[in-house]
């Protein structure tokens, strides 16, 4: 039996003995026998005909393709589980063109399903995700991937020890499978490291993702061994280190644990495909002269790079924040074709702020974690540090910008004296800024926010459309505020709310601004935005959304913080 996924979550759609059981129960169903019956047909005249005109079949049977994909977008991102699928049930000619979306993505659970798939899905499936509930990868690994003949991506999860170099040859063996993603769950725990002989070992994969964690997880499912953190992190690098450099020549696309990545093996060969590099986690103790040492060198060899991420936690062992070219400008690296730049905790004097970037449409110079965060939660503090850049070194780093493109900024700081300059300076400097994000801590516990003059200062952005603001309000309770008073985030979200509103009006000078959010962070699940829309300007009704996609940090990785949604 095999499961299909829709993109992003599981449906309840099943596929048994070569016949396909939609979500809905459902009789008259034209099609495959559901639950491998005999399905009860529609009488002749109330079901399209292949052989019949289109003007003969029912209004939503003669639905325009280009719509469908239209309206079967939205069905996917607002209910994943099971809208489509419903719609699907409506005829024939709607079950056929939402089979290749319904079947793009599906599910092996390992051990409990028969390894040959339905051939009515075979064509249609792109993604497969192996789940192996905490079981040893065996030989038996990849029956199904001879009757695919269109997947693209293989995702592991749980698999018990981790994933063996076996399974990682076999899936190579297959020519049409490009993208290889490691779920969180599915790290390096008990295995042996892989080749190291990187000249012996070509891999022709294009994607590899691999978890991110602030902090290594141990192990702690019934039945595997204990290890300690430092083995784990070894292992991890001995088996990174010839799946990554091994795929050098085809990569396009790299998302890898900063701490544990070959860093120092990348500097030492060429990417010639490589358009995305992200670096996350956290960095290796010895950051101060291992990134320095070799990042320069890496990024000079990545000709092709359109999108780079640093966004990694600091340890308390480091004393710089992260140099990315060093003081001192590289004459033969160019980085005219980057588009997209996030960097948490830069140093203010690196010389990639003085390169120019005539593509750059996306920069974000942030934290990671998120400041407030990390003062409120011993989880983060305790192991790294937040060297937040102030409002003169942020201004120093913007006067020597030149992205004449840029329409998406983040900027992350804390107040001081050149506040209103570096305000000053974002209005004049993007002229197609569309999309603005600021997080302005106060300089001093004791200091107050003067959302009003930031606010004036803002409103001279002619191109802005949508703001999005985090102003470490005085009277704010914080994040966690549950911990103190259950209530305190019901006496103060009213407050920031009409705040929200204000500000709107104080943009007003704005001609083209959508929408501003101001943050939430008192919530649970994470610190949410709440937004105000300009057309909503008369009725004065927020919108507070809880779903994933409008959180601003990740789900913390401690219990849930006592308390309730706070909805509106």
């Amino acid at each position: 039996m095999l499961s299909t996924t829709s993109p992003g979550s599981v449906l309840d759609t099943r596929v048994e003995n070569g016949g396909i059981a939609p979500l809905a129960s459902a009789t008259n169903v034209p099609g495959p026998a559901l639950h491998g019956q005999k399905g009860t047909q529609n009488p002749p005249s109330s079901r399209p005909k292949t052989d019949e005109s289109p003007s003969l079949w029912p209004p939503i049977s003669r639905l325009d393709e280009d719509v469908f994909a239209i309206i079967a977008s939205n069905l996917l991102q607002r209910r994943p589980n099971g809208s489509l699928a419903q719609l699907s049930l409506c005829c024939r000619r709607l079950r056929q063109l939402s089979m290749p979306l319904l079947f793009s993505r599906c599910t092996v659970f390992v051990g409990s399903m028969p390894p040959t798939p339905p051939a009515a899905i075979r064509e249609y499936v792109r993604h497969l995700t192996y789940v192996w509930y905490w079981r040893r990868i065996t030989d038996q690994f990849g029956a199904e991937l001879p009757y695919l003949p269109g997947l693209q991506s293989v995702a592991f999860d749980s698999p018990a020890d981790g994933v063996p170099w076996s399974a990682i040859k076999l899936c190579q063996s297959y020519a049409n499978i490009k993208i290889i993603l490691f779920n969180p769950s599915a790290r390096f725990i008990h295995l042996a490291p892989y080749p190291q002989d990187v000249s012996s070992t070509v891999l022709t994969f294009e994607v590899l993702s691999y978890p991110s964690f602030l902090k290594i997880p141990l192990p702690g499912t019934f039945g595997v061994k204990p290890t300690t953190r430092n083995k784990l992190r070894a292992l991890e690098s001995a088996c990174l280190y010839p799946l990554v450099l091994g795929m050098h020549e085809t990569a396009r696309s790299l998302t890898l644990p900063l701490e544990t990545a070959p860093i120092s093996g990348m500097a030492d060969v060429d990417w010639p495909c490589l358009q995305t590099l992200e670096l996350g986690g956290s960095a290796p103790s010895d950051a101060d002269q291992v990134i320095p040492a070799y990042l320069p060198s890496m990024l000079r060899r990545m000709r092709s790079l359109r999108h780079f991420a640093l966004k990694a936690a600091l340890p308390r062992s480091t004393t710089h924040r992260y140099w990315i070219l060093g003081s001192q400008s590289s004459p033969d690296l160019e980085l005219r074709d980057l588009r997209t730049l996030v960097l948490s905790h830069p140093e203010p004097d690196d010389s990639i702020f003085s390169m120019r970037m005539p593509n750059l449409v996306h920069l974000s110079l942030r934290d990671w974690p998120r400041h407030y965060d990390y003062v409120a939660l011993s989880y983060y503090h305790v192991d790294h540090r937040s060297p937040l850049l102030s409002a003169t070194e942020m201004l120093s780093i913007l006067n020597r910008l030149h992205v004449p493109e840029l329409r998406t900024f983040e900027l992350v700081y804390h107040a001081d004296e050149a506040d209103d300059d570096l305000l000053r300076l974002v209005v004049e400097a993007f002229p197609k800024l569309r999309h603005l994000e600021i997080h302005r801590y106060r300089q001093t516990r004791h200091s107050s926010v003067d959302y009003g003059h930031i606010a004036r200062i803002l409103s001279s952005v002619k191109s802005l459309a949508t703001l999005r603001l985090h102003l470490d309000f005085e009277d704010d309770p914080g994040a966690y505020a549950y911990d103190n008073d259950v209530r305190a985030p019901e006496v103060w979200l009213p407050k920031l709310v009409e705040r929200g509103w204000h500000i709107l009006e104080l943009l007003d000078a704005c001609p083209v601004l959508e929408s501003i959010a101001l943050l939430f962070s008192a919530s649970d699940p994470p610190s949410t935005w709440v937004w105000f829309h300009r057309s909503w300007l008369a009725t004065r009704k927020p919108v507070h959304d809880f779903s994933p996609g409008n959180w601003d940090s990740l789900p913390r990785p401690i219990p849930k913080i006592r308390g309730r949604n706070v909805s509106l």
